[in-house]
């Protein structure tokens, strides 16, 4: 089943982007994400030596965010779509105090090195289209960026966390969900 998904995931993105590096960078991201740190069961082992899930998902999940909220900026100063550009500015103010969150959270409780990296892809795609390409394609991405975060965010749920970063799982997948719906709504435009 996971290899399936994962097969659809990077086909999807293979026919939508066609962007070698980004798929590259995509592939990497998920195989050190999701295979490694979150289907290893990290409770028998010792967690001085070794990075545990509630820091890999933190540590990923900011670059995640920071990418949403880089590419979310970029269409911001392009569109004129007054609901796109409310849905712009919620994934922004949600996600800015999110990373503030988690980078607190990974300074006070890890050390604060090994934090994921990105090269956002979706910047050059968004400024080489006319408007309407660009929020389509924003739409598009943005719904599997966010069902990647929630099904992150779903499998964290099977471990124990710190308070802060259970509020944070929860909101990934609350708001995150209701924004897929709201883009699924949006999309029926183009």
């Amino acid at each position: 089943y996971k290899i399936i998904s994962f097969s659809f995931f990077v086909y999807f993105f293979i026919c939508y982007f066609s962007n070698i590096k980004f798929l590259i960078l995509l592939l990497i991201s998920f195989w050190t994400f999701y295979f490694y740190h979150l289907n290893s069961n990290h409770s028998s082992m010792d967690h001085g030596s070794m990075i545990s899930w509630e820091e890999s998902f933190l540590k990923f999940m900011i670059p995640h965010h920071q990418e949403a909220i880089d590419t979310s900026k970029i269409l911001l100063t392009k569109t004129e779509n007054l609901e796109i550009k409310n849905l712009l500015s919620n994934v922004i103010t949600a996600q800015e105090k999110e990373v503030k969150i988690m980078n607190n959270l990974v300074n006070d409780f890890y050390k604060n090195e090994n934090v994921f990296e990105y090269d956002n892809m979706m910047d050059e795609n968004l400024e080489k289209y006319d408007t309407k390409k660009a929020e389509k394609i924003y739409l598009e991405w943005m719904i599997i960026h966010h069902k990647w975060a929630i099904q992150m965010a779903q499998k964290m749920l099977e471990y124990e966390m710190k308070p802060e970063t259970k509020i944070i799982v929860d909101n990934i997948i609350s708001s995150q969900q209701s924004e897929i719906d709201f883009m699924n709504e949006l999309l029926k435009n183009y």
